[in-house]
């Protein structure tokens, strides 16, 4: 696997945003706690490899290209405009793609388990984060206003 370019200038991994358990990156890392006990939550999301040196395959692609439409045309001239972008943070686990209830333990259909990291739970987040690449190409960002 070759790092990009990013990955020396960030340091020594210092934001842990490499895959402890796995060869990959993560894209999303949201830490918390939800819940009336406040059960601590950890979703991470991000791309990961199989195999060995030199013989490595994608496992999970949880890349995500997002696409928003602007409300007007922005206009680059001499002055850059500025487009405020809206993370709408409920569409998380209320997103257009799936539904996700927290649970703690394995999780079952429809749930997800916040603090446990697998390809099968994540790709869940993925999708409400990003889109599926096909029916839904936003996620749960949107563009909230265009300033030329």
């Amino acid at each position: 696997m070759k790092f990009p370019k990013f990955y020396a200038t960030a340091g020594a991994n210092d934001t842990q945003m490499m895959w402890e358990w796995g060869a990959g990156y993560r894209f999303t890392k949201i830490e918390g706690f939800y819940g009336t006990d406040n059960k601590q939550m950890s979703i991470h999301t991000g791309s990961t490899i199989k195999g060995s040196e030199g013989n490595f395959t994608q496992g999970v692609d949880a890349y995500r290209d997002v696409t928003l439409d602007l409300s007007q045309h922005a206009i680059v001239d001499n002055k850059a405009p500025k487009i405020i972008i809206k993370a709408d943070f409920d569409k998380l686990l209320t997103g257009k793609i799936n539904t996700i209830v927290l649970v703690t333990g394995t999780g079952s259909d429809g749930n997800a388990t916040p603090n446990i990291h697998t390809a099968n739970q994540m790709v869940k987040f993925v999708d409400n984060l990003g889109g599926n690449g096909s029916s839904d190409i936003s996620g749960m960002f949107s563009v909230s206003s265009v300033e030329n």
